[in-house]
Parts: structure tokens; sequence; C-alpha cells
């Protein structure tokens, strides 16, 4: 799962590896998910990651992830997977990690 969003020239997405979460802080985003940030404008292939760079880009890397839980919470309320579609033989869960 991921969610993802572009605004003014900006790329922000944040992969769920394992659980869902709603992280409060910048410290529990990059703890619980895979953080990319990108520059559109002057990276339009994506090859930069500037999640990277995190203590550079913590404001925006914030501001980003706050507008994203925004966009999350409006478009399908809490983020527990009930948005999923129910598909015979088919579990919307993760056992394992492949990172």
């Amino acid at each position: 799962m991921y969610g993802q969003f572009s605004t003014d020239g900006t790329s922000f997405r944040v992969i769920f590896p394992v659980d869902r979460n709603t992280p409060r802080n910048i410290d529990e985003l990059y703890r619980a998910n895979e953080v990319e940030l990108f520059d559109l404008d002057s990276d339009k292939l994506e090859t930069k990651n500037l999640a990277t760079d995190r203590e550079k880009h913590a404001d925006l890397i914030s501001t980003m992830s706050n507008k994203l839980e925004s966009l999350i919470k409006a478009e399908i309320g809490k983020d527990d997977g009930r948005e999923m579609p129910e598909v015979a033989n088919i579990t919307w869960t993760i056992d394992r990690a492949d990172l």
C-alpha cells in the first residue's frame, strides 16, 4: 500500500511496507514507512529522492505528510483497509516486508 499525491511540481509518496499507520511526526513517518519526495520540475523521471536528506527537507516532508494524511482522511476516513474490495480467495494483508 502507498499514499501518493503531487502538487506544485512536487511528488510525495509514502509506502506502508507492513502495517497501515498514521504518523504523528516525522520520526514516526520514517520509522514505519518508505518515504519518497521528488522535485518534478527538475527531476521529471524521479531519479533523486529528496527524502533521503531528511534534515534538509524536514519541513517540506512534514507538510506533505500532513497533506497526504488529510487526503486519506477526506477520501476514505480511517485508513484501516475497509476501502479494499472484497475478492474471493484474496486477503489484503501483508505477512512479510520485502525490503
